[in-house]
């Protein structure tokens, strides 16, 4: 008895058997299924965690559950929801770098104005001591002329 990996079906060890199996309908099935690459869906497009839907893929744009085919998969892809729902996507991740982008700036310079005032709050810091150590000494002065 030989045993498919992909499908672990049993037959015998037969040519015939062998290559009856290989060309069904079953057998590439699981071939197409097990080769097609699922990992560049990933954002949008992930295995579901329900409990009765353990066995297809979910996508968090358009929050539906699609079959494990890639028939299925490629008629979601080419959706009026799906091409919506991605363009929608892409334009709030653009309104969302440009906010970022744009508050980040900000931040930068409210940080260089803070430094500044610190800078300008330490110069005026030592004026007003070098101010007031010039009062004392005239106070001081005019003491001696009383």
């Amino acid at each position: 008895m030989v045993r498919c990996n992909l499908t672990k079906h049993e037959m015998p060890a037969t040519v015939a058997a062998i290559q009856s199996y290989v060309s069904g309908k079953k057998y590439k099935k699981a071939r197409s299924l097990k080769s097609y690459d699922y990992d560049k869906l990933k954002p949008h497009i992930i295995p579901s965690t329900k409990r009765n839907h353990l066995n297809e893929l979910f996508c968090t744009l358009t929050l539906r559950h699609i079959g494990k085919s890639p028939e299925d998969v490629e008629r979601h892809l080419k959706g009026k929801k799906y091409t919506r729902a991605l363009a929608r996507c892409k334009i709030w991740m653009c309104k969302l770098l440009l906010f970022f982008f744009v508050y980040k700036v900000l931040l930068l310079e409210f940080v260089c104005i803070l430094n500044t005032l610190e800078y300008y709050s330490k110069l005026l810091i030592v004026m007003l001591s070098y101010l007031c150590y010039q009062i004392s000494l005239l106070n001081f002065e005019a003491q001696k002329f009383e």
